[in-house]
């Protein structure tokens, strides 16, 4: 292994173990910057999956990205691929990051519909809207040519959103 990848996957431990503190040290209200009306909905379904699936089929795209999350973790439901990425690409057509970084692990990961090219796509959408975890998988895909074409540099740049969002975050 040259130098150049030993320092590349350090970076990829390094931001890793700085979001983790930085990110998730806090508070949902505070990780989410959430008013208390949200806050109290998001509360009141994750206790009850029966209201997370009636919102989610009335269309609001948080209970959405809950209920995907919770059939592709087997939370409070059995675990269910097909119904995560139902649920998921729902509020990712609508621009729920969280869901189109979810969806770019499940496409990277489950062996039963891997497609690297989907991961990418829902990677870089997430990416774009700032989501630190899909940068950090964008940089890895391009830093090891896992379904995209090896590019350090692309990896690199990849790497560089994420520390400036890091140091902004710290530092803002």
């Amino acid at each position: 292994m040259n130098k150049k990848m030993i320092f590349i996957f350090g970076g990829f431990l390094f931001l890793s173990l700085i979001s983790y503190f930085v990110l998730y040290n806090k508070t949902v209200s505070e990780k989410l910057d959430l008013n208390d009306a949200h806050l109290k909905f998001v509360v009141d379904i994750e206790k009850d999956i029966n209201l997370l699936k009636q919102r989610a089929e009335e269309g609001n795209v948080t209970a959405m990205s809950m209920l995907g999350h919770n059939y592709l973790y087997g939370i409070k439901v059995d675990k269910n691929i097909n119904e995560a990425i139902n649920w998921l690409s729902k509020a990712a057509k609508q621009n729920d990051a969280r869901a189109q970084g979810l969806l770019g692990d499940i496409y990277l990961s489950e062996k039963s519909v891997q497609d690297y090219s989907k991961a990418l796509f829902w990677y870089e959408k997430s990416a774009y809207q700032d989501n630190e975890a899909a940068q950090l998988s964008l940089a890895k895909l391009y830093a090891t040519g896992l379904g995209v074409t090896k590019n350090m540099e692309t990896a690199s740049q990849w790497l560089d959103v994420k520390t400036r969002l890091v140091i902004n975050f710290l530092f803002k």
